[in-house]
């Protein structure tokens, strides 16, 4: 990515020869005057909410008032107002939360995140809810966020940034029965390329270009919003132009395959894909490359999570136990129709072939439910989200959390020693280990990203990931609170 560098105002003074007139003789008089400096172009920034899995509740709602960006300049708002988004339904997707033009360039080090309201709830069979709390917020909801190092917001440039609200391993039960919400917060900058998960917008067709097949589709609220009238109330618009290439499968609202020309201006869509960043659409990060459209409201396309109970046959089907709690009776099969156009992924969104696609694997499918009065119920995939790494549950990849206190700390090794109640434990990191220490105040809850190095001995530590042959803990997260 060809990075450009913010203007400099530069100050000119420009001296102007004004000529004089009377008394027979002429004079010169060199008055300065300085002229305006050009504009400071300023930056975009996008921000994306995802989740990791969490099998404790049926909803997790989270109330967000405020997200800034902090630094050796002003604050610059990203956005204000209250918007709910359901955390659970971002587990395969990312969500277009805002993106905010206007932004000052400059380097900035920390993000503000306020939360007013946090819901955990239970649902039952029927999806009447049965259980709703609501667990305080630290420092009343005020949240920041410290990534690894500073990041640069360059003027015209289009920065994203990834917030991954990881519910799992914020919320936990206290010794009391009660909920505590600890905010435990991934913070990925997204600059030169896009390897974020793939992002979910539902929004309005608003213009369409038949010769470059591209289409502006705006989206007024996120896709994860709790509000079913998500695209009803006038909220301003975010937009982006979708890329519909030779690999986009287009889906009308009876989840029938269909083409490009069945797209009209009006049109309320559903569109899974990639931004484009550093790729041969260039690196607008306003550029999203459609892996699939969906057309209708939300709701039209149904997510059913379920068991894969046979390979692909010869008619591109296979055969579905859907999980209990969807609305479905217990035990219900459907038979899932591949069509042209239907994407099959892993549970990090890469594709896969439909060959994949085994007996007791873990399922997503996205499609329009087709019933029949005397044979089995058919599900119209436009889109497969397979969980290659579990046996057990959509992203279940039986992690356990150990407590305790950190007694040495082995860089050069990647390694850990924990004290637990059940005795001492060793612990053992990747690359891709996150580790956070988070500071809970009166004013203000601090989440630093930080590495091995920065944890000190005597840490309280919590330490999540999975148990090897050898006893040892193959850590996936780390959460550290500053020694006592």
């Amino acid at each position: 990515m060809n990075r450009r560098l913010p203007l400099t105002a530069i100050g000119l003074t420009v001296l102007l020869a004004i000529n004089g007139c009377g008394g027979g003789g002429g004079s010169t008089t060199e008055l300065p005057v300085e002229l305006a400096p050009p504009p400071v172009e300023k930056a975009t920034v996008t921000v994306l909410l995802t989740d990791a899995p969490s099998d404790h509740f049926d909803e997790i709602n989270v109330t967000i008032s405020s997200i800034q960006l902090l630094g050796g300049s002003d604050p610059q708002t990203l956005f204000e107002g209250s918007e709910t988004v359901d955390l659970l339904q971002l587990e395969n997707f990312s969500d277009l939360f805002v993106v905010a033009d206007d932004i000052d360039a400059g380097t900035y080090d920390k993000i503000r995140l306020r939360i007013s309201d946090l819901e955990l709830v239970g649902l039952d069979e029927d999806g009447n809810v049965v259980e709703s709390i609501h667990p305080s917020l630290p420092a009343n909801g005020k949240i920041d966020l410290n990534p690894r190092g500073s990041f640069e917001v360059a003027g015209g440039d289009h920065l994203m940034l990834q917030l991954d609200m990881d519910a799992r391993r914020s919320i936990h039960m206290t010794g009391n029965g009660r909920y505590r919400f600890r905010p435990v917060v991934f913070v990925d900058v997204l600059s030169d390329r896009f390897d974020g998960k793939n992002v979910r917008i539902n929004g309005e067709i608003t213009a369409i270009d038949e010769a470059n097949s591209t289409m502006e589709v705006c989206q007024q609220r996120p896709s994860s919003s709790s509000d079913d009238n998500a695209l009803m109330d006038g909220r301003t618009a975010h937009c982006v132009t979708v890329v519909i290439d030779d690999e986009t499968g287009i889906f009308d609202s009876d989840g029938n395959a269909a083409a490009f020309v069945d797209l009209q201006v009006g049109d309320q869509v559903t569109v899974i894909g990639r931004f484009a960043m550093d790729d041969e659409f260039g690196d607008d990060g306003r550029l999203f490359v459609a892996d699939v459209v969906t057309i209708g409201p939300p709701g039209t396309f149904e997510r059913l999570e379920g068991t894969v109970l046979s390979a692909v046959d010869a008619d591109n089907r296979f055969d579905f136990l859907i999980a209990p709690g969807q609305g479905f009776a217990d035990g219900s099969t459907i038979s899932v129709e591949l069509q042209p156009g239907t994407h099959v992924v892993d549970d990090d969104g890469e594709p896969v072939g439909a060959d994949q696609i085994q007996p007791d694997i873990i399922a997503l499918v996205e499609g329009v439910v087709a019933l029949s009065g005397d044979s089995t119920d058919t599900l119209r995939a436009a889109y497969v989200v397979l969980d290659l790494m579990s046996e057990d549950g959509m992203g279940d990849d039986d992690e356990i959390m150990l407590s305790g206190e950190v007694l040495t700390v082995d860089v050069a090794n990647a390694g850990l020693t924990l004290s637990t109640d059940d005795g001492d434990r060793c612990v053992r990191l990747d690359d891709d280990t996150g580790i956070f220490e988070i500071t809970v105040g009166d004013e203000t809850s601090l989440t630093n990203s930080i590495e091995l190095g920065d944890v000190i001995a005597g840490s309280p530590a919590d330490v999540y990931g999975t148990e090897d042959i050898d006893g040892c803990i193959d850590a996936s997260v780390i959460i550290v609170s500053p020694p006592a």
